[in-house]
Parts: structure tokens; sequence; C-alpha cells
């Protein structure tokens, strides 16, 4: 009880701080916490993280595919998806360099498919063949984990990059800086701002990440490049991003201590409360 009431007072303090700070403020404050070095290994960890959660959802659709639950109450089966996930649960990830370089990656995917394709053929309904097929598939799962691990990595560590702060709805006119673990974006862009690697962070942790700025409209795609240039050469103190302003259609930025966003399809900009008025917050 004493503990969730003093985790409930510094829930209290934090909204009464964000609340009687302007945005700006906020903003400001965020950014001179930030810890670059401690961030990009934060998110290295919830990429991990993000990676093994899927393993498990895939393993878990497995088993229930080959009918392996069946006549299992929730206990045996939780314990059968435990016993699965053992081998990655307490598999340790290492930066490897060989698994980045083409050709390796390329000699090692030709042999697991020869592999796995072998096993699959054999399978005769036994259960010693049945293992053997499913040891060469984890095996794979395993160093295919690796690579994406070592891929990442590979990607952002150690490049110039912009942190892009998520700012949130504290209501239908007002937003906020995100406080989670991991509140910023990390942009990476090439000369022409055509792509390079764009890792976004929701919720406080890793999301996902593309090597261009995609979006459903291609129309967001291609004037993106445009946008980014516009704006970079206006050498903003502060990107940021806001997914309730509709979406991936806006990029927002600071300078000369005013808040602007810029429309991608229509390349319009406004400052921040013009843009509210007009378009509004959607929460979602």
């Amino acid at each position: 009880m004493k503990k969730i009431f003093i985790m409930l007072l510094l829930n209290g303090l934090l909204i009464h701080t964000l609340s009687s700070q302007t945005l700006l403020q906020q903003i400001e404050n965020t950014y001179n916490a930030l810890d670059s070095v401690f961030y990009i290994d934060n998110v290295i960890l919830s990429y991990k993280e993000d990676k093994l959660k899927l393993i498990k959802e895939t393993e878990n659709l497995m088993l229930e595919l080959r009918r392996v639950y069946n006549n299992m109450d929730s206990v045996q089966r939780q314990q059968t998806l435990d016993s699965v996930m053992e081998i990655y649960n307490t598999m340790e990830l290492s930066y490897r360099e060989d698994l980045t370089k083409k050709k390796v990656w390329e000699k090692i995917h030709s042999t697991f498919a020869k592999q796995i394709a072998n096993a699959y053929l054999n399978l005769d309904g036994s259960i010693q063949r049945q293992n053997t097929y499913d040891s060469i598939s984890k095996d794979f799962s395993k160093i295919l984990l690796e690579r994406d691990y070592s891929m990442f990595i590979s990607a952002i560590k150690d490049k110039p990059v912009h942190y892009v702060l998520n700012l949130i709805p504290q209501d239908n006119q007002t937003l906020q800086v995100d406080t989670g673990k991991l509140a910023f974006n990390i942009f990476y862009f090439d000369k022409d701002y055509k792509g390079s690697l764009y890792v976004y962070c929701t919720d406080g942790r890793y999301s996902w990440y593309d090597t261009r700025y995609r979006a459903f409209s291609r129309q967001i795609g291609e004037n993106a490049p445009k946008v980014f240039i516009k704006i970079m050469q206006k050498r903003p103190k502060y990107l940021l991003y806001s997914s309730e302003l509709e979406g991936m259609n806006t990029i927002l930025y600071v300078l000369n201590d005013k808040i602007f966003v810029y429309r991608i399809v229509q390349m319009k900009e406004y400052e921040l409360s013009d843009y509210i008025e007009k378009f509004g917050i959607v929460k979602k």
C-alpha cells in the first residue's frame, strides 16, 4: 500500500510539473536530459525484446496448428510454450560483424534452406524426424535472430543521428512530451534525405523501423525528402513527431522558440497553435 501511494504521489507530481510548464519548456528539458549513448543502448534492448515477443507469438501459433495444446489446460499450455522458448530466453545475443556481410549470410542461408527442405521431405509422422526438423528450424531461427540483431546494431550505432521527440495529447487542444522510457524516435538521413533509417518508438518501447520514410500514401513518400530538405536547411533546434497529428503526414520542428507543423502531402506549414485550431488533435 505504501509503495502504491508513493507511485501515485510521484505520478501526480510529474503531471503537475508538466502542466505548469509550457510545451517548449518540456521539450527543452527532455532534450537536455537525453543521454544519447544510454538511449541507443535501450533502443537496442527494446528491439531485442520485440523480436523475442514475435518469436514467442510465432511458436505459440505453430504449437496450436500442430494441435500440441489439445487437451491441455492453461497452465500446461504455458509450461509447454515456456519450454519451447527457453532456448531463446537464455540466448545471449551479441553483435557479429560476419553476419552483416552479404556473402557470408547468403552462404549460411543457403545451407540452412537445404537442411530444412531435406528434413521436411523426410517427415513421416514419427517423433524422431519431427524433432530433427524442429531442431534445424530452431537453429536457423537463432542465427536469423542474431543476424537481425547485428544488422540493427550496425545500422544505428556510431552514426550521425537526429533524435525526434514524440509529443502526445494532453487534451483535445494541447500536446505534451512523451514521458515514456523511449520517448524519442531516431532518424538517420542520407545526403539527399531520401532514406537511410527511421526508427520509431511508441508507448515507451521500440515499435518498428524502415529504410525510407514510408506511409500508406505514395505522395507522403515522394514529398518527405523535399520537406526534410526544406526543414533542415532552416537548422531547426529540434525535430518532433506526433502520431495524433495526421500520423506520418506531419513532421514538427522547433525554430526561434516556436513550434511548426509541416504537412507533407500538402507541402504547407503552420505554427502549432494555428494547426491545432484548424485541424485539431485526433486521439487514438
